[in-house]
């Protein structure tokens, strides 16, 4: 019998939870496939909402009926650590896992036994991840049943875009968990994608599943508001300066592979906008953090993996006014820097 855990790491986010457990424990009640075992645990990162009593509540009435556990923490970790300890209590005896965003769905087209075969095609191929989503967040060649190497699939298909949803990863937990606590992915800690990071890690040299029969529903809208309200008090735009450093550490701890111009299509340089925006503060403000230029060294080493695209002469002059900025060699008004855009021809 195959065995998955479908884990939640959760911090205050109750009105989205009920509806990501309600829909787990709807795929849970429908198996009646006995060759898989289909489990449900969520790990709550003390949130301060009523997201314990939900779980402590719910857990009670269906603890007959389902396989579905809670760990309540007692104290808040930053993302990184969070999403270990969801990993570490939730994967006891399992085959495989399946992280999941507390606000998330799984799709009513996913049954055990879409689920099981999936899992089956991946024992098949020896492949030790499953890249799993919905298809409004996928490039749209994203072909089902489609094996790569996670490493080529990071290529062909993004970074972000295979490895940066958390509901669209499924992978052999054991190797993961015994990578986190590396000394070298200290590096990734801050980071939001430190799971993306370390799960790269782990396993580009090996074979991935590319599973996109519409496995996870379009998310909720929300408002910006609210939005707002939980990057700023999850320290999440700070962490965003992360990634840029993680990603050559990356490159530097596995130098038999290469990143395609691909690698960072779409979401991964618009973390450029994230520092254009810290030197529209700085020039306001006519202060000056050092981080600025940590980041933008980071950028120029990583210029020689997108050498090859179409875009490298704009994105250079783009870096190079901004390089000239920090170092003071430029006199630019505010107005420039709040229009500074990095065009489409850059999303490459």
């Amino acid at each position: 019998m195959i065995k998955i855990t479908i884990i939640i790491p959760t911090w205050n986010r109750k009105s989205f939870l009920e509806n990501s457990v309600t829909r787990i424990l709807k795929l849970i009640e429908s198996n009646e496939n006995n060759k898989i075992n289909i489990r449900l645990f969520v790990f709550n990162n003390a949130s301060n909402d009523e997201t314990a009593q939900f779980l402590n509540s719910f857990q009670e009435i269906k603890k007959n009926e389902f396989n579905f556990e809670v760990l309540n923490s007692s104290f808040h970790s930053d993302g990184g650590f969070s999403i270990y300890q969801a990993i570490l209590y939730g994967s006891s005896g399992s085959d495989w896992v399946w992280l999941h965003g507390d606000d998330d769905q799984i799709s009513d087209l996913i049954t055990p036994d879409k689920l099981y075969a999936a899992l089956l095609h991946a024992a098949d191929v020896e492949a030790k991840t499953i890249v799993a989503c919905g298809l409004e967040s996928m490039n749209s060649s994203f072909a089902d049943s489609n094996t790569l190497k996670l490493g080529e699939a990071c290529n062909k298909y993004g970074f972000i875009n295979t490895l940066g949803w958390i509901s669209g990863l499924i992978f052999r937990p054991n190797d993961v968990l015994a990578n986190y606590f590396h000394p070298s992915n200290k590096i990734y800690w801050q980071s939001p994608y430190t799971h993306s990071f370390i799960l790269f890690k782990t396993y580009f040299n090996y074979n991935t599943i590319i599973w996109n029969s519409n496995v996870i529903n379009p998310q909720l809208t929300r408002k910006q508001s609210d939005i707002d309200e939980r990057w700023n008090s999850d320290n999440v735009l700070q962490r965003f300066s992360y990634i840029l450093p993680s990603f050559l550490n990356l490159f530097h701890e596995n130098k038999d592979f290469r990143p395609s111009a691909n690698f960072f299509r779409m979401a991964t340089w618009s973390y450029i906008s994230y520092i254009t925006n810290q030197l529209f503060i700085y020039v306001s403000n006519h202060s000056r953090h050092p981080q600025h230029n940590e980041l933008m060294n980071c950028i120029y080493k990583l210029i020689p993996y997108i050498n090859n695209t179409n875009s490298s002469n704009e994105l250079q002059y783009n870096l190079n006014l901004i390089r000239s900025i920090i170092d003071g060699k430029s006199d630019v008004s505010i107005k420039k820097i709040a229009s500074l855009q990095f065009t489409n021809s850059l999303i490459v």
